[in-house]
């Protein structure tokens, strides 16, 4: 797909002037999750060789607070996935969700034993996005599908549809905009807009609450590889953007426009989609970015991890500077003291 620069003027829309910065932070391990925690951030780490530490707490600058990540690596095992609720903070430590108080880990709930029929489900005990009138839920299988559920909170019913690795939830105008991407084969993207969620497919079976790809029915058959969908499935949304070979981190909202940050296979961009056609305002860095895993974005609405094999970091949206965060890995290891 071609992508376009801004000086091709679409229409009568001005895009926002972004200034856009770059650091570098040398760090332990490969970061795979980063949510913000006690105006600092929380990373979880790709960490293999050393279990005993797992996630680090650092501030704005990204200097490890040393003494609070030796109390916070206490008594986890391998964590999946980190969130915030309500200032609270939790993990999914192994098959145990755990949340922490008065500096220590606090046992919340099991997880049960996963399978073809809640694989990553785990993902939608919490959360990532909440107005006064749903909750959003997400999970997702990577290649084998993914889907976004709203929790209506007055009647509790709950509608969902086929969004595989949400990137992003915003509202503009009353509207709901799904930005997922998945970095499976050449990549793809999508963007959907959603102006009323009871429209969606209605959630009815407890099993489809736990089945990241609900909407894919299997034969019993074996030998029969026909994939069947339930009646409605596809109904009450709009697709606005559906590509292979542009990857989109996130986006945000900036007075009442939709803005993305996307990669192709050379570079990392700023800008939007205009008639499904990405519009490049700037360049961010001349390597390519994908993120492949559901996070907190009801709390980390300006943050967008990168994780891809060019580029692990962060993108931070501070009003209209953009801060390109470089993460550079090093062999060393964090002595910690033993437990």
């Amino acid at each position: 797909m071609s992508i376009l620069s801004c000086s091709e003027k679409v229409g009568e829309f001005i895009p926002e002037n972004f200034v856009i910065e770059k650091s570098e932070v040398i760090l332990p391990f490969e970061v795979k999750e980063i949510i913000q925690f006690e105006n600092g951030y929380i990373c979880n780490f790709e960490n293999y060789d050393d279990t005993s530490f797992n996630i680090g707490l650092f501030d704005k600058s990204f200097n490890l607070e040393r003494a609070k990540t030796i109390l916070l690596n206490s008594d986890l095992k391998f964590v999946k996935s980190i969130w915030t609720s309500e200032d609270t903070l939790f993990v999914t430590d192994s098959y145990t969700v755990k949340y922490w108080r008065n500096n220590r880990w606090n046992f919340y709930k099991s997880l049960p034993k996963e399978d073809v029929t809640n694989y990553k489900s785990y993902q939608l005990n919490y959360p990532i996005y909440e107005d006064n009138q749903f909750i959003i839920k997400s999970c997702s299988r990577g290649e084998f599908g993914g889907a976004v559920y709203f929790k209506d909170k007055k009647t509790r019913k709950t509608y969902s549809c086929e969004a595989t690795s949400i990137k992003s939830v915003n509202k503009i105008k009353g509207s709901y905009y799904v930005t997922s991407s998945l970095p499976h084969g050449s990549g793809f993207s999508k963007v959907i807009k959603i102006n009323d969620p009871k429209k969606l497919y209605e959630i009815k079976q407890k099993s489809q609450l736990l089945d990241c790809a609900w909407y894919d029915i299997y034969s019993k058959d074996p030998r029969n590889y026909e994939i069947k969908h339930p009646i409605g499935y596809d109904k009450g949304f709009e697709v606005l953007v559906d590509t292979i070979d542009i990857m989109i981190i996130g986006a945000f909202v900036s007075k009442n426009q939709l803005y993305h940050f996307f990669s192709d296979n050379k570079n990392t961009y700023l800008g939007y989609f205009n008639n499904r056609k990405p519009i490049v305002l700037d360049t961010i860095i001349n390597k390519v970015s994908w993120y492949g895993a559901v996070r907190d974005i009801q709390n980390n609405n300006n943050i967008f991890p990168i994780n891809s094999r060019f580029l692990n970091g962060v993108i931070i949206k501070e009003g209209n500077k953009i801060r390109l965060v470089e993460f550079k890995r090093i062999t060393k290891k964090i002595q910690l003291p033993p437990k």
